[in-house]
């Protein structure tokens, strides 16, 4: 599925919809930033490989580089903790 949207969603342009953020890019971007933090809490590889997706990855930073977005997505780190707590947690009491 990423191989279809690196080929066929973004093309040349900025963002899905061109030049300007729009509702295509928070929805992808909200999915992204989650499976990154999940990703970093598990300790598993990146899905967003720069060699695998050069598109999606030039995609993924100017998306974080939205004002609006980058001053309203939920600290990082403390995501990431949330998550590894949650993920202890959960196999404690398996």
């Amino acid at each position: 599925m990423l191989q279809t949207v690196e080929e066929h969603g973004i093309g040349e342009k900025k963002f899905f919809g061109g030049e300007s953020i729009g509702i295509a890019d928070i929805a992808f971007g909200s999915v992204v930033y989650g499976l990154e933090i999940i990703e970093e809490a598990i300790g598993e590889g990146a899905v967003f490989e720069a060699h695998r997706f050069p598109r999606l990855h030039a995609w993924i930073k100017n998306f974080m580089q939205v004002p609006v977005i980058k001053e309203n997505l939920a600290e990082r780190d403390w995501m990431v903790a949330h998550y590894k707590n949650r993920r202890e947690a959960l196999a404690g009491s398996a």
